[in-house]
């Protein structure tokens, strides 16, 4: 590369800055050390070193969720691109914006026995918005024009047709260090072109009044104009059902619906089932009310759009549009019935959950999360894995006053504490705490492996030595396959806590969590609280209270 090329490099970076990006994850190596140059030199730029490409992704991601703006992975040739693959799916599925840099070697040296040289050409395939190359004249020639033109094309690809990741690959040939005096471009501004999420097509009509609708919301962006209608609707006598991750849960008819629903049979569904279906939103976590929805589908469906993506979660068929108004949807009748035969349901599984616990006394998961969530600081995070543990704080419903943050997009276990420990160093002013089982820590547990570990953070670990979700659902007791599917083990997070600098306590008993719940949410360092909890004592509350 010529000393021309490490301009142009310089000045990309400067058109990011110019465009709002302030955080950059970086990974290290020697192929993407221009990358890293002007990262580093530029003074724009808060830079986070994580060795661990795959955990470093998923600290972007976790970046780029709290401060709603894009953030950038810089990573070296080879399979170190590779690793950023689960947080890039979850960032698509999520609409999580991303740019991806990887360096690469030229494209001559491909297939042709040269080391850490993989076909980097659009590797995540329709997993990213868009893929670019930089090769041959942005190494070759000055062309600061042209970098800018490129920042300014990645930038719209973030937002359309979803926000997304994009990836930007740089074929980079040596040398590849010059010296720091090459500088940047003064301070300048660009111009940010993002499509419209919201195409006026969007404008079907409901063909019948409405007079029992039920509201669904998942996880997805707020929308002012959204939260009126919504709350049009339930003054109106509608019953609405927010997920944990949907910005309208304080829309909720029910905090505690998920609650009670779960002993919710096809019968009872019969006399509660609306006639009209109103959805916004996307990822829902209550399995059993959408399978209802899907088994026995409402006259009329719908959505609320938030994006250009058109897809059918409850097999529906549903009408899109972007507003209610008289000409869609009539207000259901003034007697309320619909809604009053809801909150009847909730009241009864409500008082029967109440009972059931005046009876626990031993320490157990499902119990323990309720005190530790009633604890919960306002304007702080939970950060809740996924498996059981965002089933226990689903069953128990979140204050609204608390921020919470998932990675619902692929459910996996696989970048939940990562995801948190970005967040926490993205947004320091705020109080971090996570929610995470035996199986998704220890996967995760490079996580911790960073500069410096946020003191904001606060970890509470359900150790239940397996995936105890799978022995919550039928099927895996019955497998040979049992062992295999539950992965028992004996570990515990001593010592890995010991060797990143955090403060451990372990709770085996109930009379030493309620002594130490209140100390560790006041902790002033980076700490994590285990609670060891017998697997069958825990599966017996959890199918007791589904009776």
């Amino acid at each position: 590369m010529r000393r021309e090329g490490q301009q142009n490099i310089n000045h990309f970076f400067s058109s990011l800055h110019a465009l709002g990006i302030r955080h950059i994850v970086v990974s290290p190596g020697s192929r993407n050390a221009p990358l890293l140059q002007a990262a580093v030199a530029h003074a724009g730029f808060s830079v986070l070193t994580v060795v661990d490409e795959r955990s470093a992704a998923y600290k972007a991601l976790g970046m780029a969720q709290i401060t709603q703006v894009p953030v950038v992975l810089i990573c070296t040739s080879g399979t170190a691109l590779l690793n950023y693959f689960p947080a890039i799916a979850e960032a698509k599925h999520s609409a999580i914006p991303l740019i991806v840099l990887s360096a690469d070697r030229p494209s001559a040296l491909l297939n042709s026995w040269e080391n850490q040289s993989i076909n980097q050409q659009k590797v995540f395939g329709n997993y990213v918005n868009k893929f670019f190359a930089w090769k041959g004249l942005f190494e070759r020639n000055r062309c600061l024009g042209k970098v800018e033109r490129l920042a300014m094309k990645m930038y719209a690809a973030l937002q359309f047709p979803d926000p997304g990741p994009v990836h930007l690959n740089f074929e980079l040939s040596e040398p590849l260090y010059f010296p720091d005096e090459i500088g940047f471009k003064p301070t300048f501004s660009l111009k940010k072109s993002i499509k419209s999420y919201t195409p006026k097509s969007f404008e079907d009509k409901l063909p019948n009044k409405a007079k029992q609708i039920l509201v669904v919301c998942g996880s997805g962006p707020y929308n002012e104009n959204t939260f009126q209608d919504l709350a049009t609707l339930k003054s109106a006598g509608a019953v609405i059902l927010c997920d944990l991750l949907s910005p309208y849960r304080s829309l909720n008819t029910e905090p505690t619906w998920e609650a009670a629903l779960a002993s919710l049979t096809e019968d009872n569904w019969l006399l509660l089932k609306p006639d009209t279906l109103v959805t916004t939103g996307r990822y829902l976590l209550n399995k059993k009310l959408k399978t209802l929805l899907k088994k026995f589908p409402p006259a009329q469906h719908l959505h609320l759009a938030d994006t250009n993506l058109k897809y059918d979660p409850y097999q529906s068929k549903p009408k899109w549009s972007h507003s209610i108004n008289e000409s869609l949807i009539i207000h259901p009748a003034s007697d309320h019935s619909f809604l009053l035969s809801w909150e009847t349901l909730f009241k009864k599984q409500l008082n029967h959950i109440e009972t059931a616990f005046k009876e626990e006394t031993m320490l157990n998961e499902l119990s323990a999360i309720g005190s530790f969530l009633a604890l919960l600081p306002a304007q702080s995070v939970l950060h809740i894995a996924n498996s059981m543990s965002i089933r226990y704080v689903a069953f128990w419903g979140l204050s609204t006053a608390v921020n919470c943050m998932s990675n619902r997009g692929t459910s996996g276990i696989d970048g939940c504490l990562s995801t948190a420990v970005g967040a926490a160093l993205a947004a320091p002013n705020l109080k971090h705490f996570v929610l995470i089982g035996d199986l998704a820590f220890f996967y995760d547990s490079n996580a911790l492996w960073t500069p410096e570990i946020p003191p904001n953070l606060h970890i509470v670990l359900l150790n239940n030595k397996g995936g105890m979700i799978f022995n919550m659902i039928p099927g895996p007791a019955q497998s040979v396959a049992h062992p295999q599917i539950t992965s028992p083990h004996n570990l515990n997070a001593e010592f890995i806590c010991k060797g990143y600098g955090v403060d451990y306590t372990l709770v085996k008993n109930q009379t030493e969590w309620s002594e130490v719940l209140p100390k560790f949410m006041s902790h002033s360092k980076a700490n994590l609280l285990e609670i060891q909890t017998s697997t069958e004592n825990n599966i017996r509350i959890w199918n007791k209270l589904k009776m």
